[in-house]
């Protein structure tokens, strides 16, 4: 399933797996394999006290599988937000 959110600052749409729900501005990447998609999301967060100039803002990435045997519900709503959402350029 698909849900969009909106309210005056932005428009923020969801992806709602069967044990996650994923923002879909997050996702950098999905790698596409015959039966699986590896997908990938932006984590960012702030750690630390902020006095001058100590402290730490970090990214990094998650990363998700979808299996089409193991998860044959999530591999369809995830081919169906890529064809929605991505064009071939071959």
């Amino acid at each position: 399933m698909i849900f969009k959110q909106h309210n005056m600052l932005n428009s923020m749409t969801f992806i709602k797996l069967s044990n996650i729900i994923i923002n879909s501005s997050k996702i950098t990447s999905v790698r596409i394999f015959n039966n699986k998609y590896y997908i990938n999301v932006l984590h960012t967060s702030v750690n630390g006290l902020y006095f001058g100039f100590f402290g730490n803002i970090g990214s990094s990435e998650n990363r998700f599988e979808v299996c089409k045997e193991k998860d044959k519900d999530d591999y369809t709503i995830m081919t169906n937000w890529i064809n929605k959402n991505t064009t071939s350029i071959f």
